[in-house]
C-alpha cells in the first residue's frame, strides 16, 4: 500500500534466492505523491480542518499535529508520536495524532511552551503484520 508511504523518492531491494544456492538482488526507485501520501500535518483547528503540510512550517499558538492525510491506514497495531525524540503518545486507532484526541477534534499542542527554533515530530507506525514505517517532520516555533 504506497498510501503508508511518505511523498517522494523510495527504492526497493528484493533478494532472490534460487534452489542452486546463488543469489540475485533486484532493486526498484518508485515516486509516491498526491493527497494518499502520508505525512504529519498541523491545522489551528482542534478538528483537524485546513492542514497543511508540518515539515518546513513555522507555526505559533495552539496546534494539532497529526499523521494525515484523515483516511485511517489499515493494519495498524500501533502509532507512536515523538518530540523532540520523547514519546508524547502511543495511539491504538486512527486518528493519529500528537498529543491525543478523538475522531472529532484533537488535543491542540500549546507552541508557546516549546523553546523557540527548531523542533521534530516522528510517527512511527507498527503494522500488524511487523512491518514500520517512519514519518519526520521538523517545524519551527517563534
Amino acid at each position: 500500500d504506497a498510501g503508508l508511504l511518505s511523498a517522494g523518492r523510495h527504492t526497493i531491494t528484493a533478494t532472490v534466492r534460487f534452489a542452486g544456492g546463488s543469489s540475485d538482488v533486484i532493486t526498484a526507485a518508485f515516486d509516491v505523491s498526491g493527497s494518499g501520501a502520508r505525512t504529519l500535518m498541523v491545522s489551528t483547528s482542534a478538528n483537524r480542518s485546513s492542514a497543511t503540510p508540518l515539515q518546513g512550517a513555522t507555526i505559533h499558538g495552539r496546534v494539532a499535529i497529526f499523521l494525515g492525510p484523515t483516511a485511517a491506514i489499515t493494519h495498524v497495531l500501533t502509532v507512536a508520536l515523538l518530540l523532540d525524540g520523547q514519546l508524547r503518545w502511543l495511539d491504538l486507532a486512527a486518528p493519529y495524532d500528537l498529543l491525543g484526541g478523538s475522531i472529532s477534534g484533537a488535543t491542540l499542542l500549546n507552541t508557546s511552551l516549546l523553546r523557540p527554533g527548531s523542533h521534530t515530530v516522528t510517527a512511527i507506525v507498527v503494522l500488524a503484520g511487523g512491518g514500520t514505517f517512519t514519518y519526520r517532520s521538523t517545524f519551527t516555533t517563534g
